[in-house]
């Protein structure tokens, strides 16, 4: 460990110590003394801006406040005297060394100055970096003016009314230790413990002690860094820096003020779950079910929370919540939440998401979190979405081979119907053929299309053949009249066909891009199926069967989700 002090005399500068102190008889004087070590804190980096740093610079003052405070051996100028001319060789008239310098008394705490502050925070830094290339004499008083205040002047501590002429102890304390170590590692231990300093190698002088005790000082800036490398490396810089605040500027508070300003609480809470909802009419619906807020300092203030804005949920409508809460610090959030209420009579497409066998629905299209969650088979299942019941609620049925497990809730549990159609390798598409308001399957082998009417084995009702054996194919009532119907995909252009027939396409419409993904729904509920590209978890969504700009713009889920689209509710 290092230390270095700075005694002054009408202007002139003294270098009275920067010896190795001896860690056992530094921490003996310690305990002698009472002194109460205060650890560093693990979290001193060698960001001298951190928070952490600041903290600690003004626990470190706390310390040396408590020591002003309390009444200290007294001593007399011929001791002070006799101490510098033992320490450095250096003549001291006892009759230049005021009594009150060493009288022992109680002194007022010093205060907290920004501009002394950034000084002694300034030299910190610049002594962190000397001591990595300047080992064996890692401080030094010699650049101590870098960062000075303007305003602060080498005679600033004689401006003090008590000052009395003569001698004055300051304006800066060094030191270089290990303080997570405690004890004597503590920069103001090292600098109090020269209070018992005796005529012995391991003297230090009192330079230091007098400095933290001046009675011609009232503000102070403390500062501290760690030396990033070489031999001194981990090792903490500490630098504090005395003044009298008659001609002071920046800002001056009481370390306890400091602490508190630095702690001080201005993150607001974050509040969760007021996504926006929309639901049909006559839907029971709780403003605050799902809706939290938790607080950085606080925790959870869940019930703290104040809502504003009513929603009936017997009346369409679109209606606006406000939800508002408040930490103890005053930190306010705010967040407005738009609940639709939809026509019962309205049916909308929507998307589901499935990761594995765990399905998130959503019934409408928009962001935020799912309206229901459903685990149903396997996670490797192919699964397949159609109003099986007709009920006018999609729900999923699991394939396996040419076995079809049809569930008819949004729910997990056993299959509601189980049974065998075409073979285990074909392409099976799910649409409402017969109009009838069921959807059921339809193989695909080639071109050619072998269609079912109803949930059951046997043969088809109906065979047709459309377009090319290695189209795509997209299915969907693409007019309106109750029956889905195929459309053959050509790179961004789409052939449709609105009846179960063969031969040409009744219209041929060009959208997105070749390479975009496309899902089929009735987004707008006007019971005629449109388009949907989708480019990762954005959805660009078409209301009409034309080509341009999309209608409508969403996200939802994740970029690699697989998405199935259905009418949820």
């Amino acid at each position: 460990m290092k230390i270095g002090s700075e005694l002054l005399k009408e202007g002139r500068t003294m270098n009275i110590g920067k010896r190795l102190i001896g860690t056992l008889a530094a921490l003996a004087a310690a305990l002698t003394l009472g002194v109460t070590a205060i650890p560093a804190s693990a979290a001193i980096g060698t960001n001298a801006a951190a928070k952490d740093n600041a903290k600690q610079s003004l626990q470190y003052l706390n310390q040396v406040n408590s020591i002003r405070a309390k009444s200290r051996k007294a001593l007399s100028p011929s001791q002070i005297s006799a101490a510098v001319k033992a320490d450095s060789g250096q003549n001291m008239p006892a009759s230049m060394i005021p009594s009150i310098s060493g009288d022992g008394k109680p002194v007022p705490a010093l205060k907290v100055n920004s501009d002394m502050t950034k000084w002694a925070q300034t030299r910190a830094n610049e002594l962190a970096k000397r001591a990595v290339n300047h080992p064996n004499d890692p401080i030094s008083h010699g650049n101590m003016a870098n960062g000075r205040p303007a305003w602060c002047s080498e005679y600033n501590l004689s401006e003090s009314s008590k000052y009395q002429g003569g001698y004055f102890f300051g304006p800066e304390n060094l030191a270089i230790s290990y303080p997570e170590y405690g004890g004597s590692y503590n920069p103001v231990t090292m600098w109090y413990n020269e209070l018992n300093a005796t005529k012995t190698a391991d003297r230090q002088g009192y330079g230091h002690y007098l400095a933290m005790v001046s009675p011609y000082a009232d503000i102070v800036g403390f500062g501290i860094a760690k030396v990033s490398g070489g031999q001194w490396k981990g090792a903490t810089i500490a630098v504090m820096e005395i003044g009298n605040s008659k001609s002071a500027q920046g800002t001056t508070q009481t370390v306890a003020q400091a602490l508190a300003n630095l702690d001080k609480d201005t993150t607001k809470p974050v509040i969760s779950g007021a996504d926006n909802v929309s639901f049909k009419a006559g839907k029971s619906f709780n403003p605050r079910a799902g809706v939290t807020a938790r607080d950085n300092r606080d925790g959870n203030i869940t019930a703290k929370i104040q809502i504003s804005g009513t929603v009936d949920t017997n009346k369409v409508g679109i209606y606006r919540l406000v939800y508002t809460v408040a930490d103890k610090a005053g930190n306010k959030a705010t967040v407005t939440r738009t609940v639709t209420v939809r026509n019962p009579n309205v049916f909308l497409d929507s998307l589901a998401v499935r990761r594995g066998n765990t399905y998130y629905f959503k019934y409408t299209i928009s962001g935020g979190q799912a309206d229901a969650v459903a685990a149903y088979g396997k996670a490797n299942d192919k699964v397949l979405v159609g109003d099986w019941n007709g009920d006018r609620v999609d729900t999923l049925a699991v394939r396996r081979g040419n076995v079809y497990h049809i569930k008819n809730s949004i729910s997990s549990g056993k299959a509601d119907k189980v049974i065998g159609y075409g073979r285990a390798s074909d392409t099976v598409l799910v649409g409402d053929w017969d109009g009838d308001g069921r959807d059921t399957l339809a193989v695909r082998r080639g071109n050619t299309y072998y269609i079912k009417n109803s949930i059951s084995g046997g043969k088809a009702d109906k065979v047709i053949s459309y377009g090319h054996a290695n189209d795509t194919i997209l299915v969907g009532d693409w007019n309106g009249d109750g029956r889905d119907t195929l459309a053959v995909r050509r790179g961004n252009t789409y052939h449709v066909k609105n009846s179960i027939t063969s031969g040409r396409a009744d219209r041929v419409i060009g959208y997105g891009r070749a390479n975009d993904t496309v899902l089929v729904g009735d987004w707008d509920g006007n019971r005629t199926d449109t388009l949907a590209v989708r480019r990762g978890n954005v959805y660009h969504i078409k209301n009409s069967i034309s080509g341009g700009p999309a209608d409508r713009v969403v996200g939802y889920g994740r970029a690699n989700d697989v998405v199935l689209v259905g009418t949820w509710e």
